[in-house]
C-alpha cells in the first residue's frame, strides 16, 4: 500500500472528527451516520486485512496526536474517535474470523492430502 494513499486516507478519516462540536449525547447519531459510509469506503478498495491495517495505522496516528494535544476537549474527542475506530476494527475482525478459520482449515486439509499423496504415490 503506497504511503501517500495512507496519508490521504488518514486525512479523510480524521476529517470526520468535528472540531469542538463533539458531545457524548451526539455520539450515537454521529457514528450511525458515518460508520456505514466509512466501512463501505474502506472495504470497496481493500480486503478486510488491508482495512484492518489501515484502521490500525489511523488509530496509531490518533494516539500520537492525543499525546501531543493540550486541550482537554480535543483529547476527549480523539479518545472517543479512537474508541469508535477500534470498535469498527473489532467488528471487521469478528465478521471475517470464521472465513479465516475456514481458510486455515481448508489449507491444512489440503496440506495433509498432499503429504498423503507424496507418501503413497
Amino acid at each position: 500500500m503506497p504511503q501517500t494513499y495512507i496519508t490521504q486516507s488518514e486525512e479523510w478519516l480524521l476529517s470526520f472528527l468535528p472540531a469542538g462540536q463533539f458531545h457524548a449525547e451526539d455520539r450515537q447519531l454521529y457514528h450511525d451516520h458515518i460508520s456505514p459510509r466509512l466501512i463501505r469506503e474502506l472495504l470497496k478498495n481493500y480486503d478486510h486485512e488491508e482495512a484492518i491495517g489501515l484502521l490500525s495505522y489511523v488509530i496509531e496516528r490518533i494516539d500520537i496526536r492525543h499525546g501531543k494535544a493540550k486541550d482537554r476537549r480535543l483529547k476527549y474527542e480523539l479518545a472517543c474517535y479512537r474508541s469508535w475506530l477500534m470498535n469498527i476494527r473489532g467488528q471487521i475482525e469478528a465478521n471475517h474470523a470464521p472465513e479465516l478459520a475456514a481458510e486455515r482449515r481448508t489449507s491444512f486439509i489440503e496440506t495433509m492430502k498432499r503429504f498423503v499423496r507424496q507418501a503413497h504415490p
